[in-house]
C-alpha cells in the first residue's frame, strides 16, 4: 500500500462513514489472524505494538514481518509504534511507522 499515510486512510473513513480499528498483537500469529480478519472483512486496520512484545521478538523481526503483511495485504494496514519503539527499531528495515 505505497503512499498510505494514517491521515489519508483516516480521511477516507470520515469521509465514508467508517472506523479503523486498532489491534495489539502478542506474537506472529496473533498479528497474522488480525491481518487475516481484516482481508476477510475487506476492511482497513491499524495494528499497534508495544515494548514488551518488541523486547522479546526482537525490533528487527517485528519490523520485517509488519513490512512483510503490509506489502502483501489485501487492505490497507497502518503499523502503529510508539516514540520508544522507534529507537529500538532504528537502523531496522522498518518503512513505516506512526506514533501512537
Amino acid at each position: 500500500m505505497d503512499g498510505l499515510t494514517l491521515k489519508k486512510l483516516l480521511r477516507k473513513a470520515d469521509e465514508n462513514g467508517y472506523a479503523v480499528p486498532s489491534f495489539n498483537y502478542s506474537d506472529i500469529w496473533d498479528f497474522k489472524a488480525i491481518v487475516q480478519a481484516a482481508e476477510e472483512e475487506e476492511a482497513p486496520v491499524m495494528i499497534a505494538s508495544n515494548p514488551l512484545v518488541v523486547g522479546e521478538l526482537g525490533a528487527k523481526f517485528c519490523a520485517g514481518f509488519a513490512n512483510a503483511a503490509m506489502d502483501q495485504a489485501e487492505v490497507p494496514l497502518i503499523h502503529l509504534w510508539t516514540i520508544p519503539l522507534l529507537w529500538r527499531c532504528a537502523g531496522t528495515a522498518l518503512t513505516a511507522a506512526i506514533l501512537q
